[in-house]
């Protein structure tokens, strides 16, 4: 999952996200399938402001600490299924898709390009789920207080704030 993070306090001026982007485009690893796409979406997030940007990302621990006080922690994902907030019927389901996408993603066998657009289908599943469900943004915060979550220490050194 590639991710890019930014800073929902503040408005930026677009050329200034734009500059960025062009940065992490020369990373090896960073990869953008429909470019058009990912300027026009990046645009309106700058331009919508704050209140209209919610994020969701971290299915495989990469913001999350694994331990947290000395338990396991969970991903941003897990912060909903884990909520006592949410009917079993909720996590009876995100288990099935759990136990349907996970072994494709580390399945040595299967090629990039099949995980990848498995992982795309556990994702846009996912999000159905809470959708169909009714998670509402007030019942995300209370979700957050009662989970076992913390963000890895060394997070800031991963993030690139534009000015």
């Amino acid at each position: 999952i590639h991710i890019v993070v930014i800073n929902s306090m503040r408005r930026f001026a677009f050329p200034a996200v734009q500059d960025g982007i062009k940065i992490a485009l020369q990373w090896a690893h960073v990869r953008v399938r429909d470019m058009e796409s990912l300027t026009r979406k990046i645009h309106k997030v700058t331009t919508s402001g704050p209140a209209q940007l919610m994020v969701f990302a971290d299915f495989d621990m990469t913001l999350t600490s694994f331990c947290v006080n000395r338990r396991k922690g969970c991903t941003s994902y897990g912060v909903i299924e884990d909520s006592s907030l949410m009917p079993e019927s909720f996590r009876e389901e995100i288990l099935q898709v759990k136990n349907k996408y996970y072994p494709i993603e580390v399945a040595k066998d299967v090629s990039l390009e099949q995980r990848t657009q498995a992982m795309v289908n556990w994702w846009k599943t996912s999000n159905g789920l809470i959708v169909k469900y009714g998670v509402k943004r007030n019942d995300i915060r209370e979700m957050v207080a009662e989970a076992n979550i913390a963000l890895r220490s060394t997070l800031s050194s991963c993030i690139l704030f534009f000015p």
